[in-house]
């Protein structure tokens, strides 16, 4: 959510635009798990704006609809027959994955392979605390936590090369992703403000891959190419996608959900992981690309849950917000960056 505020600037002094009779309004702006009132003239605010208004679906048959037809992969019921092992890869606390939800869908199919495990995505972020980890697997996290590993991306020990990326190093991830003869990624797509895209190739590379790696692919942030949205020709997004390239993606099974504007989704793909993820991104260019009347003297950035959780993460807000902002305006963050 933004909203922004239009003044005429004299020098480094802002006055309003012209006389006028002042119209109140108050915006409610989320600031953590509540919300702060804001009142405001309404003469100066051209627009408050947020992602599209989506038709309402039924999640529960928008997955079941997703799963039934997968995009360039057999069901996944299929896939996973005669498999002695597979692995789960799901996001951590700082995305707005309906994990628990999809588990919920799948679980009966997972829980037939006799050595099942699950990890948590966690790139370079911190673990997951133990009310995230009951958040994240939600009806399901009795059944699975004593599956599940959290990744460590400084544990060299639990990493493997599986090929070089673009300057000849090596792409290190987590052992137990390498080696699965199964992997089922659960994941969201939305804007990212330098990969382009969350979700797909993002669970392995930085989802689970070592530091190192993760920083190499990172690096390429500074390049004008790796923009919000934007994949062909974004250097981050190729790096992570030349890591699928040394995987068997055959033996990838991936489940994508497109978040809506609050906290429900409003579509979901399956599949081939390039496949399902690249439809998912269509769908959420639906959702997330917005017209704004204009660029604006004053835009307020707002982080809401889960980006609001630290500065990193709220950074974010910044970009997506930054480009209707005018030369010499003002750019407001609001997060509660309760982890600093």
């Amino acid at each position: 959510m933004l909203f922004v505020r239009r003044f005429a600037y004299q020098g480094k002094r802002a006055e309003p635009l012209a006389a006028h009779e002042e119209r109140p309004m108050r915006i409610e702006v989320p600031y953590g798990r509540a919300t702060q009132a804001v009142d405001i003239d309404e003469a100066r605010v051209s627009g408050v704006v947020s992602a599209n208004e989506v038709d309402a679906c039924d999640e529960a048959a928008t997955l079941v609809r997703a799963l039934a037809s997968p995009l360039g992969s057999p069901p996944l019921t299929d896939f996973l027959a005669g498999a002695d092992d597979a692995v789960v890869i799901v996001n951590d606390a700082t995305r707005p994955t309906p994990t628990a939800r999809v588990l919920k869908t799948i679980l009966s199919d997972l829980v037939c392979v006799p050595r099942l495990s699950f990890v948590i995505a966690t790139g370079t972020h911190r673990p997951p605390t133990a009310q995230e980890l009951a958040d994240i697997f939600g009806d399901s996290y009795d059944a699975v936590w004593e599956r599940t590993t959290i990744h460590d991306c400084r544990n060299l020990d639990a990493m493997v090369s599986i090929g070089p990326d673009a300057s000849g190093a090596d792409i290190m991830i987590d052992r137990s992703v390498a080696e699965a003869s199964r992997i089922v990624i659960v994941g969201s797509v939305e804007p990212h403000y330098f990969a382009g895209f969350t979700g797909g190739r993002k669970a392995i590379l930085p989802g689970v891959a070592s530091f190192e790696t993760t920083e190499r692919n990172h690096s390429n942030a500074m390049s004008p190419d790796a923009r919000p949205m934007a994949l062909d020709g974004n250097p981050v997004h190729e790096g992570m996608m030349k890591a699928l390239e040394h995987m068997d993606t055959d033996r990838m099974f991936t489940i994508m959900t497109v978040p809506n504007r609050v906290s429900g989704l409003c579509g979901a793909t399956a599949g081939d992981v390039r496949l399902a993820f690249r439809a998912a991104v269509e769908r959420a260019k639906d959702v997330f690309s917005v017209e704004v009347p204009g660029e604006a003297d004053v835009v307020v950035a707002v982080a809401a849950p889960p980006l609001d959780i630290n500065l990193y993460q709220a950074h974010k807000a910044l970009e997506n917000s930054k480009v209707v902002l005018k030369d010499g305006g003002v750019i407001i963050l609001v997060a509660e960056c309760r982890e600093g």
